[in-house]
């Protein structure tokens, strides 16, 4: 596999840390789906795209506010690069 890009990094560290309250290793695989699988709430979703706003310097309008791109770190990674072009 591949090793993950800056922008998967920063994302995994940043639900590893605030939104699991585990340690920068234990961070969720590129593509479990965050989601589906609970690790994101609405709370945890909304703080999310706050730190990602923030963090990268970017908008993220309501076009992209849709479940596929919260779908796993690697969508929302895919997202963030989209939205810096």
């Amino acid at each position: 596999t591949r090793p993950m890009t800056p922008v998967q990094t920063t994302i995994a560290r940043y639900i590893a840390q605030d939104i699991l309250h585990l340690g920068p290793a234990s961070s969720p695989p590129l593509d479990q789906p965050l989601l589906a699988d609970q690790v994101l709430d609405s709370l945890g979703l909304q703080n999310l795209i706050t730190f990602i706003e923030a963090e990268f310097s970017l908008r993220i309008g309501d076009d992209d506010l849709l479940p596929e791109n919260f779908e796993s770190i690697r969508t929302i990674a895919e997202l963030v690069e989209r939205l810096r072009c």
